[in-house]
């Protein structure tokens, strides 16, 4: 990662400092106070979710660095390579003219800056080592973390991508949840810190801003489990030219048919009903392609009143399109979806702490609704900060919500990144428009599965009705993310404790990823329902009817992925006949009659071998009763190429 140090300025010394790197990976001083959560939560989200803390402002002093004459280190390096002048943030021209550019891989990138120093911020924020996924590197050398050999056992550092006097604070698990505010209190009184957030959802500890010394001897504290200092996290590039994604991910085989056919019943879109949480650089709410979708949860990093406080605003221009693949208008998946914008991101820098996307993991654990999805398009190296946060994600998924991630943009092992490696989320690699791994997508045994995401066209902050195009991992997460809403809507998010929208991908068609179990490719469409109730007469027969139209698919294709769910209400279902018919006449016995007596049938994703069978025209689900004694209706039935 890229870390430094801001120079002093005396105009500026009552404020408090932030070692930030601009989207373009330009470091430069900024001074902002510490960020403060809403004191008075948006009408539509829960005001429980939100902590008032005191006012920090007050009592935020000068730099002990700056006392001693300390000054910057690692002056004078290459500042990396230039990107597209479309790509600079607002300011005037000879500014931005000015700033270094973001290097393609910040850590291994031979012009790469050094570490630079930084003094301590008085903030009280929790933070952990993770970086949006892709821009930084994973290389074991600098995201490995491990505990100080100097007797502090307890105190884990984040080595370069640490945040200088900001940690995380774990407490033991067995204080009552009542304890853990007054031992936090307690532990910041006693050791001269500034106490930040309070965890007791996902974990038990609270974010905390002090000298690493007194860090250290916090640590020792037979009631601390382990302080782990902060980091940051940097947003994905951006490239040119997009592929149309919805076009490949609902077809099975080659060729394209140029359409996005969902074939899901048009009053009732993809994902209705269903919330996706966005963790991420705010979303901008007033965008054409997401009206009415964007519920604007906290902003956990800006202070209230500042430009872009609100996280209805995106001025990094990345939370933005992610909800937009997610479930906008013309370029998403779950279009019947909405979103809670959940900011992580400061200003406009691209930057954010593990510890406010802690505090979003949180907040969302203790607020969301039930068995609702949640996507994080970041990631970074994996350092003390970091499994942090994985841990509290895995106890937000313990507690009913599915985790989707992007994999990373480093063309290196998916394992090597947090949270992507987390066994229980769904990560989430690139593939481009060929069906090849995106050259810059993470890939490996920790990837779950893939979509098309290199040159993809989204929504773009930049104005009301501009749109981007983009490439990277964070742009596939929220693809899955917006499928996998649907499924939950369904109420079917898993077979078999495989995920759903993992078990309905298509498999062994991309080239370039070495592992076998993540070759899978995100298939969402294809979906036919009748949900028409047809009565199936005592000892009689009856029939419901799907007409498919605009598949593109050779009939060889659907060899393994024709599969059909249905469900009849019947008393007896011993008694009866089920029989699938295709348009060219073939048909499969789905139930035979039994001395079964039980009640009703309902079968879930039967195969069928429908080898070298057109998909398009009329197909009929048969039921016929064989004997007297009971009458019975098909419910609803459906078929998934």
């Amino acid at each position: 990662m890229l870390w430094h140090r801001p120079r002093a300025h005396p105009a500026h010394r009552h404020r408090t400092r932030h070692a930030e790197l601009t989207p373009h990976g330009h470091p430069r001083a900024r001074f902002r106070r510490p960020p403060v959560p809403p004191a008075h939560p948006p009408t539509a989200l829960p005001a429980a979710a939100f902590e008032t803390l005191q006012d920090r402002r007050a009592t935020a002093g000068r730099c002990p660095l700056r006392s001693r004459g300390v000054r910057q280190c690692g002056e004078g390096q290459d500042r990396g390579r230039p990107r597209s002048p479309g790509d600079r943030l607002p300011g005037t021209p000879a500014a931005q003219a000015a700033q270094p550019q973001l290097l393609e891989n910040p850590l291994t990138d031979s012009n790469a800056l050094l570490p630079k120093c930084r003094r301590s911020r008085v903030a009280a924020l929790l933070c952990a080592g993770v970086a949006l996924a892709g821009v930084a590197s994973m290389a074991a050398a600098e995201g490995a973390y491990a505990a100080e050999d100097n007797g502090d056992r307890k105190f884990l550092s984040s080595g370069a991508n640490g945040v200088h006097g900001e940690y995380l604070v774990t407490l033991r698990a067995d204080l009552a949840s009542g304890q853990v505010r007054r031992v936090a209190d307690e532990l910041s009184r006693e050791h001269g810190g500034r106490r930040g957030h309070v965890f007791e959802t996902t974990g038990t500890g609270f974010a905390v801003s002090m000298p690493e010394q007194q860090a250290r001897k916090l640590a020792r504290d037979p009631r601390v489990v382990e302080v782990a200092q902060d980091s940051r996290v940097y947003p994905l590039g951006r490239q040119d030219n997009a592929p149309n994604h919805l076009d490949r991910m609902d077809e099975r085989a080659r060729p394209l048919d140029g359409k996005y056919n969902v074939s899901y019943n048009p009053t009732e879109p993809p994902g209705s009903g269903q919330v996706i949480y966005v963790i991420d650089t705010g979303v901008r709410a007033d965008h054409s392609l997401l009206a009415g979708r964007v519920i604007a949860g906290p902003d956990f990093a800006n202070d209230p009143g500042s430009t872009w406080y609100g996280s209805d605003k995106d001025c990094y221009n990345h939370g933005t399109g992610v909800a937009t693949l997610a479930v906008g208008d013309t370029y998403g998946v779950a279009r019947g979806a909405k979103v809670v914008s959940l900011k992580v991101f400061a200003d406009c820098d691209g930057l954010a702490r593990s510890g406010d996307i802690y505090s979003a993991v949180e907040w969302v654990t203790r607020n969301g609704a039930p068995n609702s999805v949640v996507n994080m398009s970041l990631g970074g190296p994996v350092n003390a900060g970091a499994i942090v946060v994985e841990n509290a994600i895995k106890k937000s998924m313990a507690a009913g919500f599915t985790y989707v991630v992007g994999a990373g943009n480093n063309n290196t092992d998916a394992c090597g990144a947090s949270p992507g490696r987390v066994p229980e989320a769904i990560t989430v690699a690139a593939s481009n428009a060929n069906d090849q791994r995106w050259y810059n997508s993470n890939y490996g045994s920790c990837v779950d599965m893939y979509a098309v995401a290199e040159n993809v066209t989204t929504a773009s902050s930049g104005s009301a009705a501009a749109t981007l195009t983009t490439s990277g991992t964070s742009f596939a997460a929220p693809q899955v993310a917006g499928a996998t809403a649907h499924h939950a809507s369904r109420g079917n998010l898993a077979v078999s404790n495989v995920p759903r929208v993992k078990f309905e991908a298509t498999r062994n068609v991309l080239t370039g990823e070495p592992n076998v179990n993540a070759n899978n490719l995100l298939h969402f469409g294809g979906y036919y329902a009748n949900r028409t109730n047809v009565p199936v007469p005592d000892v009689g027969g009856a029939g419901s009817v799907i007409t498919v139209t605009d598949r593109n698919d050779p009939g060889s294709a659907m060899t393994t992925y024709l599969r059909v769910s249905l469900s009849i209400d019947h008393s007896k279902r011993g008694q009866l006949n089920v029989d699938l018919f295709a348009p060219n006449g073939r048909s499969w016995r789905l139930h035979s009659p039994s001395s079964d007596t039980g009640d009703d049938v309902v079968r879930v994703d039967v195969p069928v071998n429908a080898a070298d069978v057109p998909p398009n025209g009329q197909w009929t689900l048969r039921v016929d009763d064989k004997k007297s004694g009971a009458a019975g209706t098909i419910t609803g039935w459906s078929l998934q190429f």
